[in-house]
């Protein structure tokens, strides 16, 4: 039997609606602190004040260095030239330390092996301002009541078991016309030039540079005086015929925050998967978030890539509706998680990784880097510097991998009771991309091992058929026989793959022959 409407019954109306006014805090806040799955006795006790107290200096310092800046601004206001100070003026100073502050957090536990360039932070921190600037403004213009308004009357026509109507791209457009009254919803994104945003970026993140710091000789006698340095400091580096100016936390920096596992974690809104059904697209300005702004195309931001996203934007509605009600079609789609699998997944990664599994491990168990003494032959030293340079390497990327992981889980146990929804957007070429990075179905197999659908279907007469050859694709065995002979392989070992199943953790070696 074919429903009419597939998600129906998925979601009480009751529920979404908790869910609604959670997601609509969650954007109006524009990021989210999450419970890490780190292992809770791992993390040292000692050391956690010491990032504590880092963190509330350095409040401190944002804040008198942004007020700084404004009285320097202030006091240019009235010059016949062009200014950024009305830009400093839109929120409260403390809703500018925060983005300072998260940004800081952030680049002070990227890897050690990746430092971004100035002009990327610069355009990533204006980014924050503007995204945090239009949430306000929809705020203000009563656009977020009037979402929430019609949002509430969306849920009753998305858990219809007969709906009118199934496109969900018709069903939002028929409710903005029943509600024309008040603000309107689809209206052009209030833009600012690429030169503004930059320059937003660059006065905040100068006051990083140059007013965030720690304490050098913390950890040797308190009696001695206290020397002060730069947590972070700029370096060049040579790209074929390109100089590029980076970015790289001090090695103490990365040091407090790196071995300060901390049990919470801070994510953007708009990188966690969605608690109520997205927003259907009906325009590139409105489709998605209830509040955050999410791009049609995903582009560099680049003069050029915003011509040619300037070109695709302004199609008319008719020849963009079918690609909006492809996204939205793929947006609806309810998910839960796999909590077995996930459970199981944080165990081994808390138990120092499997990199047959790719659960990466941690970067502690990089092999010790050798020791150089001065018995040494020139050439002995020779090598064992170039050792040391790629176990650092070594280290530097295993911590990258281990992050991710890290992000991923944490997201994936926060959600784990929760039914949830994976807004999309399409690239240049128009490929369909989940919009959360760290979570989705698109990701790596782990990713994949611990998603669900939250509805679930019967297998047809052939399904479970296609499940084992699937199951015999991914081991890599049998790589050129047909798919008969794949399927004979799975029902010679149907024993130790169920046995495989019921006992994870056990080396099945019938399984690796």
């Amino acid at each position: 039997v074919i429903e009419k409407n597939p998600y129906h019954g998925v979601v009480d109306n009751d529920h979404l609606e908790k869910q609604l006014l959670l997601q609509h805090k969650w954007e109006c806040d524009d990021h989210v602190v999450l419970k890490s799955v780190i292992n809770q006795e791992k993390i040292q006790p000692s050391t956690k004040p010491v990032l504590e107290k880092l963190l509330r200096t350095w409040q401190k310092d944002l804040e008198a260095g942004f007020k700084r800046k404004i009285n320097i601004y202030e006091n240019k206001k009235y010059e016949n030239s062009m200014t950024l100070y009305p830009y400093l003026k839109l929120f409260p100073v403390k809703d500018y330390v925060n983005i300072m502050l998260r940004e800081a957090q952030r680049l002070a536990s990227d890897s050690e092996a990746f430092s971004p360039s100035l002009n990327f932070l610069w355009l990533r921190m204006g980014n924050k301002v503007y995204y945090r600037f239009l949430i306000e403004d929809k705020i203000n213009s009563l656009v977020s009541k009037k979402t929430v308004h019609l949002y509430n009357e969306y849920i009753e026509k998305y858990n219809e078991k007969q709906p009118e109507l199934v496109n969900h791209r018709l069903i939002w457009l028929n409710l903005m016309k029943k509600h024309c009254d008040g603000p309107s919803l689809d209206v052009p994104l209030k833009t600012w030039p690429l030169h503004v945003i930059k320059g937003v970026g660059r006065i905040l993140f100068d006051i990083i540079l140059y007013d965030l710091h720690i304490e050098l000789n913390q950890d040797k006698d308190k009696s001695n005086s206290q020397k002060h340095i730069p947590a972070f400091y700029t370096v060049y580096r040579n790209y074929s015929f390109i100089t590029k100016e980076e970015v790289k936390p001090h090695p103490k920096t990365m040091k407090i925050f790196q071995t300060n596992s901390t049990s919470e974690l801070v994510f953007d809104t708009v990188a966690l998967p969605m608690l109520v059904p997205p927003v259907p697209w009906i325009s590139e300005n409105l489709g998605t978030n209830l509040l955050a702004t999410t791009k049609l195309v995903r582009l560099a931001d680049s003069m050029h890539s915003q011509n040619k996203l300037s070109q695709v934007t302004h199609s008319s509605s008719e020849e963009l509706s079918a690609v909006f009600d492809g996204l939205n079609i793929l947006s609806a789609c309810p998910w839960t998680i796999n909590k077995p699998i996930l459970d199981l997944i944080i165990k081994i990664f808390n138990n120092k990784g499997n990199k047959n599994l790719d659960i990466p491990p941690p970067s502690s168990e990089c092999p010790p880097f050798p020791k150089i003494t001065s018995d040494m032959t020139v050439q002995q030293r020779s090598q064992a510097q170039r050792l040391r340079i790629k176990l650092k390497q070594q280290s530097a990327e295993m911590y990258s991998l281990w992050c991710n992981e890290l992000y991923k889980l944490s997201i994936a146990n926060h959600f784990r009771d929760e039914v949830f929804w994976f807004p999309h957007s399409i690239d240049f070429r128009g490929r369909t991309y989940p919009c959360p990075p760290h979570l989705n179905h698109l990701g790596s197999d782990v990713s994949r091992s611990i998603l669900r659908f939250a509805k679930g279907q019967r297998l047809g007469s052939h399904g479970l058929d296609w499940l084992k050859i699937h199951l015999v694709n991914l081991t890599g065995f049998q790589k050129r026989a047909s798919n008969e002979e794949r399927l004979q392989f799975a029902n010679n070992h149907l024993e130790d793959i169920l046995d495989s199943g019921d006992n994870p953790m056990e080396v099945n070696d019938n399984l690796n022959t």
